[in-house]
C-alpha cells in the first residue's frame, strides 16, 4: 500500500443535516469546502475524521499521553469453551453479592450504575468476596489490576455509554468492568489536574465529537 505524503491536502464539506445533491453542489458553488493538511488527521484519535475545527487545532495532547489509561475492572470468565458456553456460570452468584458486608476482607466495589457526572454513588454496598480464588472451578478465571484499585486518585468512566460520563474517586475502591481509569502520568502531574481534565471530559459539546467518533468506528 502507497503512503500518501502528509502534506496531502484534503478537500473537506460537511454535509451533516444535509439531504440532496443540489445542496452539495450550492455549498460547493459558495466556496465552503476547505483544504486541510492530512497530517491534521494524524492527531485525532484513530486518525478519524471527526470535524474541520478540531483538526485544526493547535497544540492537541491525546488524553492517552497525559494519563495511563486502562481497561483495569474486575472481570470474570469460563476458559477453553466456545463463545456460546463461555457465559454459562453461575459465577457471579458465587463470588459476588449485595448489601451488609459478611466478612470484613471482602471487597467493596463500584460499576457504572454507581458514577455520574461528577458523582459517584458508594452506598450501594457490591463487594467481591477475598476468597474469590478458591470460589473458581476449573474453567473460571477472575481478573484485574489491584495497582489501579489501590491508586488515591484515579479518574473512572463509564466504558459503554453514549456520552462520556466521569468522575474522580479518591477513596481507592475497585470497580467492575463497566468503568475504565486513567491516572495522570508523573511526568504530566505539574501541568495537568485531575479537576481539568474532568471538566474537559464531561464538556458538552465533546458529547456530539464522541457520538461522532463513535459512529466512524462502527
Amino acid at each position: 500500500m502507497r503512503r500518501t505524503p502528509k502534506k496531502e491536502k484534503l478537500l473537506y464539506l460537511d454535509l451533516r443535516g444535509l439531504e440532496g445533491e443540489d445542496r452539495t453542489d450550492s455549498l460547493l458553488n459558495e466556496q465552503k469546502a476547505v483544504y486541510i493538511l492530512q497530517e491534521s488527521y494524524l492527531k485525532t484519535a484513530h486518525s478519524s475524521f471527526i470535524s474541520v475545527e478540531f483538526a485544526q487545532q493547535k497544540d492537541l495532547v491525546p488524553l492517552e499521553e497525559i494519563m495511563d489509561c486502562k481497561d483495569a475492572g474486575i472481570k470474570h470468565q469460563r476458559v477453553g469453551v466456545g463463545l456460546e458456553e463461555k457465559f454459562k456460570t453461575d459465577i457471579r452468584q458465587r463470588l459476588f453479592y449485595k448489601g451488609k458486608q459478611k466478612d470484613k476482607r471482602d471487597i467493596l466495589y463500584i460499576d457504572g450504575k454507581d458514577l455520574d457526572r461528577y458523582r459517584i454513588t458508594y452506598k450501594n454496598e457490591k463487594y467481591l468476596r477475598e476468597n474469590f480464588k478458591s470460589l473458581l472451578k476449573g474453567d473460571e478465571i477472575v481478573y484485574f489490576n489491584k495497582d489501579y484499585f489501590s491508586a488515591s486518585v484515579k479518574m473512572l468512566w463509564r466504558q459503554t455509554a453514549d456520552r462520556p460520563i466521569a468522575s474522580i474517586d479518591v477513596a481507592r475502591t475497585a470497580f467492575a468492568n463497566t468503568l475504565q481509569v486513567g491516572v495522570i502520568k508523573p511526568s504530566y502531574d505539574k501541568s495537568y489536574s485531575y479537576l481539568y481534565i474532568l471538566s474537559i471530559f464531561n464538556f458538552t459539546h465533546l458529547t456530539g465529537l464522541y457520538r461522532r467518533l463513535v459512529q466512524e468506528e462502527g
